[in-house]
């Protein structure tokens, strides 16, 4: 997946290619504790984010859930909803070849997953895989 701002070259074509702006839920940290409690909490449900440092804290961008934003406000930040480019962390295993488990003939990347909070998308981590 390419990143906003990449210049792709087809032959004689160039291609820049550039975010579109989406609703997202911007959540600020006053300080650097906060900051990190409210990452360590959205990550630990497998929110996608886009995490922008601050001299005082940083700010949390993440696709607009209500119940998420409530979390986080709970945690102490301030939080409301904004128009944006989202260019989330790739994480861990992000652009650089993955973490890929095979099954036989089954891709487990493209099934929904349910880690025990609800099902969404994510690749399933070593430990929640089952035996069939």
């Amino acid at each position: 997946m390419a990143a906003t701002g990449w210049l792709m070259r087809s032959s004689s074509t160039v291609v820049e290619i550039l975010a579109a702006p989406e609703k997202l839920i911007e959540a600020v940290a006053d300080s650097p504790l906060l900051f990190a409690r409210a990452a360590y909490h959205l990550g630990n449900r497998h929110v996608s984010v886009q995490i922008v440092p601050t001299d005082n804290g940083g700010k949390l961008y993440f696709q607009v859930d209500h119940v998420l934003a409530e979390m986080v406000k709970g945690l102490g930040c301030s939080v409301c909803e904004t128009e944006a480019p989202f260019q989330p962390e790739s994480g861990a295993y992000g652009s650089q070849g993955g973490h890929h488990h095979h099954h036989g003939e089954h891709d487990d990347r493209a099934a929904l997953h349910n880690p025990g909070h609800g099902p969404h998308r994510s690749v399933p981590k070593i430990h929640e895989f089952k035996p069939r």
